[in-house]
């Protein structure tokens, strides 16, 4: 028994008999009390011990009786029903090996590592999902940009490029925007018009500045966010990309070209026409012009964002010069900006067309306010 007390087993033994294992079978309590007294006396015990001390008249040496043995065996499986249960946490454990009539006691070391290893694994385990909880509850809404972020497909920003066209002078040839001309149909309507046929459509286009700085506003965002975009000139856009791709617009819009059709034409109010954006509801109609020739600049900015039939989203940032692309994107890249911006939308709706009136002197130290928004339920 090496060091576990008399007390300590007695009190083992109480806890067994009286168990559910143990409870409706007398005789294998009766057995064991038996066993362990005798493991206690530390005397031998054999087979016609038990059968002649325990069972007396039902234990016959001189037949070939194997109620013993039957006994035995049922007692070792009740103790392995009742370990594996009730006492599978006793500090102290009785063992009968098979083909011997002697208990044994021994007592059960607590794996400290084992614990240990427990304790961590249970504090990892609540570590994280505080962590899933608290990032779920705080998450960060990114309002229009969450479809552009989460999506499987690629984003294209899409900038407003100018056609340009030459004309020999001389030995030189002269290059130039002229607003009529934005196709080689155009072209053509125009050298009639002129009678010149002098002029050619050269295979660049140009951007103006709004390009660079609308692109580092948007650039940052995607960035903070994990996301990228690819970056393509307008004139090469094409109708296969709205089946593959979220695609952002930015530019002027008296310059578009195939975006043309696509712009505004969800809109039940809004409208553009000749470098001015039209806001007609009932009786009430609004012309927006724009000025960019002051020093107190002045123009109008139209930010649209919607969801096309394929899931993909599609937004435009179009203005009539640059400080209003400049201005509708630094704001709507700005966590903060757009926050206030949301709190004003009707509940579940994600879609909308906004007109935003935009102010700076010498196109520096801008200001937008929004002058008319119209919300686009799906």
């Amino acid at each position: 028994m090496n060091d576990i007390k008399t007390e300590e087993i007695t009190f083992a033994l109480s806890k067994i008999c009286n168990s559910k294992s143990f409870a409706n079978s007398g005789r294998n309590s009766r057995l064991l009390k038996f066993l362990t007294n005798k493991a206690l006396k530390k005397e031998f015990v054999k087979e016609h011990v038990v059968g002649f001390e325990l069972f007396e008249k039902d234990y016959d040496p001189n037949e070939r009786n194997s109620k013993v043995r039957v006994y035995m065996y049922q007692l070792r499986q009740k103790l392995i029903e009742y370990y594996a249960n009730e006492g599978k946490v006793d500090k102290i454990q009785f063992e009968i090996k098979k083909g011997q009539y002697n208990i044994t006691f021994k007592k059960i070391k607590k794996n400290k590592f084992s614990f240990s290893l427990l304790k961590w694994i249970v504090l990892l385990f609540t570590s994280f999902l505080l962590f899933y909880l608290i990032n779920t509850l705080l998450k960060t809404d990114h309002y229009l940009w969450t479809s552009f972020f989460n999506s499987k497909n690629k984003t294209i920003c899409f900038i407003s490029d100018q056609y340009i066209v030459s004309k020999k002078e001389g030995r030189h040839n002269v290059f130039s925007h002229i607003s009529e001309i934005d196709n080689e149909a155009e072209l053509n309507i125009y050298k009639a018009k002129k009678k010149d046929t002098a002029y050619t459509l050269v295979n660049f286009s140009y951007v103006t500045k709004m390009a660079p700085i609308a692109i580092q506003s948007l650039s940052r965002k995607f960035w903070e966010n994990n996301a990228d975009f690819s970056i393509e000139l307008e004139s090469d856009f094409k109708y296969d990309d709205l089946k593959n791709a979220n695609l952002i617009f930015i530019g002027q819009f008296s310059s578009l070209h195939k975006s043309e059709t696509l712009f505004l034409d969800n809109s039940k109010v809004f409208s553009n026409n000749k470098g001015r954006f039209i806001y007609n509801l009932g009786n009430e109609t609004i012309k927006y012009f724009n000025n960019g020739k002051s020093d107190k600049s002045l123009d109008y900015a139209m930010v649209s964002y919607r969801k096309m039939d394929n899931g993909n989203s599609v937004l435009f940032f179009y203005s009539n010069h640059d400080i209003g692309v400049i201005s509708t994107t630094k704001n709507f890249t700005n966590q903060t900006w757009l926050k206030k911006f949301y709190a004003q939308f009707p509940k579940d709706t994600k879609q909308f067309n906004a007109l935003f009136k935009v102010t700076g002197y010498k196109r520096t130290g801008l200001n937008s306010e929004l002058e008319k928004i119209e919300f686009i339920d799906k």
